[in-house]
């Protein structure tokens, strides 16, 4: 689909997709608080998923071993799962098996007729005032969109892959549990201790973005002074809900914070029809703190791992913020 209707633009490019696919025990909550709740799935399975689709470039559908079993597919050697797209026979006996009552030419009919009924406005961008806490979200739109230097920062949770995976079967209310708890507290120290905004969660992370300054200007040292502090005070509030939970009997074993932010321009919008708008932030700064947070360092006490900021301004101010930190 997305082949055929990618010629649609001239000015953008055909989209290159990956999807990942696994088969397995997983839990489905409605995670957060009133007003701010987003539908997860917590599970190896959804995490496997995920990694097949982001760990690898090439296109295709990639199954686990788990799915292929699953679907009564020849499985892949062990450990090339990543680079054994499903081949054509494979993809059409899927068909066959489903029985879908939906094809592909007649979902692109009606995503072009959905265009011409509603078709997508034009993208613009306005400067918002900090602090970014006050950013309303939920008014943002591809004609109402925000952009201006920031920092970009995500905290994930390290090892809750395997965490869940211990639990799941005997222990899933203190999963829940203790995501609901770890996740809250991160949200909190990134809006209401430092002022920023939360974009989204995405799986066990969250992402947000910190700006100081007025609504003309962004003070580049301040704001990174400000991630810098935010990644110091996710380091204790995380430590702190460990303690609670494991004060409340609540196993923590494995559990880290691997965090990664970056300094330059960013935007905010919401994309999608009306009614069903998701939050978006894109921007190389964006793309550089997510991957920041993969290349950290480990900081023993707390189970915490902190990234080195890519940008000049951004490292200059870590520097110079770090003794404020600890």
């Amino acid at each position: 689909m997305l082949a055929e209707t990618g010629d649609d633009d001239e000015d953008i490019p055909n989209a290159k997709t990956r999807i990942g696919i696994d088969s397995g025990l997983t839990l489905a909550v409605n995670n957060g608080r009133n007003g701010n709740r987003e539908p997860l799935f917590l599970g190896s399975a959804a995490n496997l998923a995920a990694k097949l689709a982001s760990n690898w470039r090439a296109e295709g559908i990639f199954l686990t071993n788990n799915a292929r079993k699953a679907a009564g597919l020849e499985e892949a050697e062990a450990g090339k799962e990543g680079t054994t797209p499903l081949s054509s026979d494979q993809i059409t006996h899927c068909q066959d098996i489903a029985k879908l009552d939906v094809s592909k030419d007649e979902i692109v009919k009606e995503w072009r007729q959905d265009n011409k009924d509603n078709p997508i406005g034009a993208f613009e961008f306005t400067r918002p005032t900090p602090p970014l806490r006050n950013l309303d979200i939920s008014v943002l739109t591809p004609g109402n969109s925000r952009r201006m230097e920031a920092v970009s920062l995500y905290a994930d949770l390290d090892g809750f892959t395997k965490y869940v995976a211990t639990h799941i079967d005997k222990n899933a209310a203190d999963v829940v549990r203790c995501f609901h708890v770890i996740r809250s507290e991160l949200d909190r120290v990134v809006s209401s201790d430092f002022g920023g905004r939360r974009i989204r969660f995405i799986g066990d992370c969250i992402h947000g973005l910190l700006m100081e300054g007025t609504a003309y200007t962004t003070y580049e040292q301040d704001t990174v002074s400000t991630g810098t502090l935010c990644a110091g005070g996710l380091r204790s509030s995380f430590g702190l809900a460990l303690e609670r939970l494991k004060h409340n009997k609540v196993d923590i074993t494995g559990l880290g914070l691997a965090i990664g932010f970056e300094y330059g321009p960013m935007t905010a919008t919401r994309l999608g029809m009306q009614g069903d708008r998701v939050r978006c932030s894109v921007s190389r700064g964006v793309l550089a703190s997510e991957g920041d947070k993969t290349t950290v360092v480990h900081v023993e006490d707390t189970g915490t791992w902190f990234s080195t900021p890519t940008s000049q301004t951004a490292a200059t101010s870590m520097s110079s913020s770090s003794s404020r930190v600890r």
